[in-house]
């Protein structure tokens, strides 16, 4: 391996690496080096004898993250507002976390997802899924990783992240940001009209409600004002270190570093293939992020 890594976010890894490093038959090493707010990965990729072909799983549903328009224009949609491609990927981070902490201390914790919709790049299109599929979604090689957070700091990072939007007179969400969330396991609503968030300056007012939301539909609200409730809180690692402006989530409790994120989707999808007998159906929830002001909020997508 070689690069720099930042050890000072991941101790336990440190000492992971230093025990295993002369170990050369791992498949799926990863190698991320963190420059001047840059990351760069190298990876062998996972199936490497059937490389990007191989079939992960098979859906009757067009997974969007981006539309065209009237003028055969690509729109990145996925930039400012729920999308079943958005859904699907914070799914399985949200799954991934629940798994990887099974066996913690950790596994009682309600577990969220969040990831910035930049991130998430492509399409799927009903039919058979590759890992080449997969890959284009998430390039990026970023991995899952879990920190613990409170309901004020997940205010906080909600309120960043649609900092940037607006309403336009037809009272519609304008502007595309990479920073929009994708999420799982909670959901929460939006005034555009109220004061945005500025680091440093104002908290925001624009998240008025975020509940969490458990696996059997049950939603729980969350206070703002809250900094004692633990919550598992699973992210992309460059997000959750403080990346692009996430510095609220810099210093949380790191309590997990798991697979990489194309993987965990991957795997994910292949599960949801498998409970569905080959060929999964997936209905976008519609309801994850809601602007209380736009008409158009519960299209379907």
């Amino acid at each position: 391996f070689f690069g720099i890594f930042n050890w000072s976010q991941y101790p336990s890894c440190k000492l992971c690496i230093n025990k295993y490093v002369g170990i050369a038959n791992i498949l799926n090493s990863i190698v991320t080096i963190y420059s001047e707010g840059k990351i760069y990965r190298q990876r062998y990729e996972r199936g490497v004898s059937q490389g990007p072909v191989e079939v992960v799983g098979k859906t009757d549903t067009d997974l969007i993250a981006n539309e065209t328009n009237v003028l055969g224009e690509s729109i990145r949609v996925v930039r400012n507002r729920e999308t079943s491609m958005g859904d699907l990927c914070a799914d399985s981070m949200v799954w991934g976390a629940r798994e990887f902490l099974s066996a913690t201390n950790y596994k009682d914790l309600h577990v969220v997802a969040m990831t910035n919709g930049g991130g998430v790049r492509a399409n799927i299109e009903a039919g058979e899924i590759t890992i080449g599929d997969v890959y284009n979604v998430l390039p990026f090689g970023n991995t899952l990783s879990i920190k613990v957070a409170t309901p004020d700091v997940i205010y906080k990072a909600l309120e960043f992240s649609i900092a940037e939007l607006s309403l336009d007179e037809n009272n519609e969400v304008s502007g595309l940001v990479g920073s929009y969330p994708q999420i799982s396991g909670m959901r929460f609503e939006m005034d555009l009209t109220k004061e945005p968030y500025e680091e440093g300056v104002c908290d925001g007012g624009r998240v008025v409600a975020v509940y969490l939301v458990a696996q059997d539909g049950t939603e729980t609200l969350l206070s703002r004002s809250d900094k004692i409730t633990p919550i598992a809180f699973a992210s992309n690692n460059f997000l959750i270190a403080g990346g692009d402006g996430y510095t609220m989530l810099a210093d949380l409790k790191h309590i997990a570093e798991a697979n990489v994120l194309d993987e965990v989707l991957a795997d994910y999808i292949s599960l949801l293939t498998e409970e569905a007998g080959g060929c999964f159906s997936y209905k976008m929830d519609g309801n994850r992020s809601v602007e209380i002001n736009w008409k158009n909020n519960y299209r379907f997508i």
